[in-house]
């Protein structure tokens, strides 16, 4: 996602952008890209930890953490032939 934005900051530049345009466009690319960054397989969560003594308190333990369903190696199982 980045190097996409990258590029399409670099076609402005050198197609005649002002820098304050670029900036303008990197954030407005950057606000829509955003929810798009991380990887097919994962979701974004935040854990938040409640105190139940405090009514309405929030500890926020984790913030834009990343949960994938991808597995590093696989298993295998084989069936045996006795």
């Amino acid at each position: 996602m980045d190097a996409a934005i990258d590029e399409v900051l670099a076609n402005a530049a050198h197609s005649g952008a002002k820098p304050d345009q670029v900036g303008r466009l990197s954030a407005v690319l950057n606000s829509v890209a955003g929810t798009l960054r991380g990887d097919a397989n994962g979701v974004m969560f935040t854990q938040w930890n409640s105190d139940p003594k405090l009514l309405g308190s929030l500890t926020t333990l984790n913030s834009d953490s990343v949960a994938n369903n991808q597995r590093e190696r696989h298993q295998y199982a084989l069936p045996a032939l006795v």
